[in-house]
């Protein structure tokens, strides 16, 4: 991915970046090699969720964070901001078991699309979910 020049003045692809590092997480283990993770991680880890304005505080970013091996809906309420109602949305998947074992080129699927936001987000398991609202 090519880095664009962003209103925030970064130099980086975000996404290019993020998606990386996702791919680093759930690869390598301690020892930096590949292993697969435990089977029941995804049972007891609920979705971690962190928010995070701009500079200039004109846009909120929520960052869902999704161990789980099903979909989730999760609620979730604003305090402290007034955002819009449309959101614009980055979901970042981890290639399957059978990509990682083959090692295929592109293996971090990245979908992208605008919503109107709402409290009740549905998120794709075993995934990185980046919702981007203006506020108000």
């Amino acid at each position: 991915m090519k880095p664009k020049q962003n209103p925030s003045g970064s130099k980086y692809n975000f996404l290019a970046i993020f998606g990386l590092l996702f791919f680093i997480l759930l690869s390598a283990g301690p020892t930096g090699k590949a292993q697969e993770a435990p089977e029941d991680l995804s049972a007891t880890s609920p979705p971690d969720v962190f928010a995070a304005l701009n500079v200039d505080k004109t846009k909120l970013t929520l960052s869902v964070v999704s161990p789980m091996e099903t979909m989730q809906q999760l609620n979730i309420r604003i305090e402290g901001a007034e955002v819009g109602n449309r959101a614009r949305v980055w979901t970042l998947i981890p290639p399957t078991r059978e990509q990682r074992r083959n090692q295929l080129e592109n293996p971090v699927e990245v979908q992208e699309k605008e919503i109107r936001f709402r409290s009740s987000v549905t998120v794709e398991p075993m995934s990185i979910t980046l919702f981007e609202m203006d506020v108000r």
